[in-house]
């Protein structure tokens, strides 16, 4: 079936994040960079990205979009949990 708008599909916009990511200059650069690929191929209303820091407890928020310091620090709060869905798939 022809699509003319475009495409919901994340990996369309693989390509671009890679090479964004690859010409970015720090981590902040890169981390903002795939943020960027991930609101142009989905959309969302928020974005975050998290780590595992092997010398801090729990996942560490470092990158967000869409967020207030409020929703963040929610957000990280949150995910301190151990049962919620994004500290559980991370294990």
């Amino acid at each position: 079936m022809p699509h003319d708008g475009p495409t919901s599909d994340p990996r369309a916009s693989l390509a671009a994040a890679i090479a964004a990511v690859a010409a970015a200059d720090d981590l902040d650069g890169s981390l903002d960079a795939i943020l960027a690929a991930a609101e142009v191929a989905l959309h969302p209303a928020m974005a975050a990205i998290f780590i595992s820091d092997p010398d801090r407890a729990g996942l560490q928020l470092i990158a967000s979009r869409g967020m207030d310091d409020v929703a963040r620090e929610r957000l990280a709060a949150e995910v301190a949990d151990p049962s919620h869905p994004f500290t559980a798939a991370a294990m």
